[in-house]
């Protein structure tokens, strides 16, 4: 053969050994930034790649450590899977409790079933962002929403049952269980795009396992056009581990919407952790280190997920009307919602949000957040969860919206004999 040949083979096979040192030098260090958790899942900071290992050391650590709490913040409940502990108060970050797990500003306060006739009742249901998850009471938008009517002279109370980790099924139950006892005039339920993940799920260590609320969780599926209530009672804590390591001969296992067997197969090819980040790219369509990974498709309007979102948000609205209500939904954006509307683009779950509109009226402070955004970066309106200035907006934004959009005759917000004079 001709040297002009070999030449050009050497120079291939150069690119070829170039390529593959490359390649080389990426997986070790993808390997150097990422760490393995107990049970042997391997994360680049919150995003896991697969094969998937079930959370099975992990859970046992946290229902040990549970169990071994005399007064937790969150109690196991059988309807519920967990709700905040009735009369706890923990001073820092702030976090108090009545006899009914609502969240109060002071250890000691509580609220009568009866409401007073002189007193508007508002009942905020929701998960994190509407408990006010990070921030003093004093900074979370109920309460600060409570003060802004105060401060037009309309004596009004907000009653916080937003709970940690809640979907919008759980929501929904403490409602039933707990807030629709306390007759309020207004309800609000918090629509956290994130929450229609959790509408699907069970076991909530399989859907985030990093999570401190090792408890499984009630969910609804439809039958028919009726939500029909799945997994109640949860089950204890004590029966986490087992369920977690025997979870493939679990018969609700099929409604769990976050297992698939696929995920968890040992595949030889998944032992390159390159190659499991680049699979984990293509499945979620996120960027790199962006956060919580989800699969992108629980927004579309044929999806499990949305589908449920739709019913239980209508049969919440359904329930509160009946009882005499008027209710409302708020959107609560996340940190990388308002990192999108920043930048000028979409949030993906816009179609899903125009559906609840079309039931529902939404609250929607998400413009007015962006710009506070844009004057000190969106880390400052919410760091992880809302921030002081963020709760101002939100509360700002319903209090504005109740004041010009809610109607003139009582018997639109509650059956106490006041007058639309009374309240507006």
């Amino acid at each position: 053969m001709s040297s002009q040949y070999w030449k050009s083979f050497g120079r291939s096979g150069g690119y070829v050994l170039f390529l593959v040192a490359c390649l080389l030098c990426a997986e070790i260090f993808i390997r150097c930034i990422g760490h393995h958790d107990v049970d042997g899942n391997f994360y680049i900071r919150f995003r896991k790649l697969k094969p998937y290992s079930l959370p099975l050391k992990s859970v046992r650590e946290k229902v040990t450590r549970y169990l071994a709490t005399t007064h937790p913040s969150g109690l196991y409940d059988p309807v519920l899977g967990w709700t905040p502990t009735p009369d706890f108060c923990e001073p820092n970050p702030g976090y108090c409790y009545d006899g009914n797990g609502i969240r109060v500003l002071n250890a000691g306060q509580a609220f009568l079933e009866k409401p007073q006739r002189d007193i508007l009742r508002i009942a905020i249901f929701g998960d994190s962002f509407v408990h006010g998850a990070q921030v003093p009471f004093a900074e979370t938008w109920g309460y600060l929403l409570e003060q802004a009517f105060k401060k037009t002279g309309l004596q009004v109370e907000v009653l916080n049952f937003g709970a940690p980790g809640y979907g919008m099924d759980q929501a929904l139950l403490r409602w039933r269980q707990t807030g629709r006892g306390f007759s309020p005039d207004i309800v609000i339920m918090g629509f956290q795009p994130e929450n229609v993940s959790r509408n699907v799920n069970l076991l909530r260590p399989l859907y985030y396992d990093v999570t401190g609320i090792p408890f499984a969780k009630p969910r609804f599926v439809l039958a028919g056009k009726k939500l029909k209530l799945l997994n109640v009672p949860t089950p204890k804590p004590e029966e986490m581990a087992g369920l977690i390591e025997h979870v493939t001969d679990w018969g609700l296992l099929p409604y769990e919407y976050w297992y698939r067997a696929e995920d968890y197969r040992q595949h030889l090819w998944l032992k390159s952790k390159l190659i499991g980040l680049f699979l984990d790219r293509i499945e979620n369509g996120i960027p790199f280190f962006f956060g919580l990974s989800y699969r992108r498709t629980v927004f579309a309007l044929g999806r499990e997920p949305a589908k449920m979102t739709l019913a239980i948000l209508q049969a919440f609205r359904e329930e509160v009307v009946s009882s005499g209500a008027r209710f409302f939904v708020v959107h609560l954006p996340r940190q990388q919602d308002l990192d999108a509307l920043v930048r000028g683009k979409e949030l993906p779950y816009k179609e899903l949000l125009k559906a609840v509109e079309a039931f529902s009226e939404v609250v929607r402070p998400e413009d007015a957040m962006a710009r506070k955004a844009r004057e000190m970066t969106v880390k400052g309106v919410c760091p992880r969860h809302y921030s002081k200035a963020g709760n101002e907006i939100v509360a700002d934004t319903i209090f504005r919206f109740l004041q010009s959009e809610i109607g003139v005759s009582i018997e639109e917000v509650g059956d106490r004999g006041k007058s639309q004079d009374d309240i507006f």
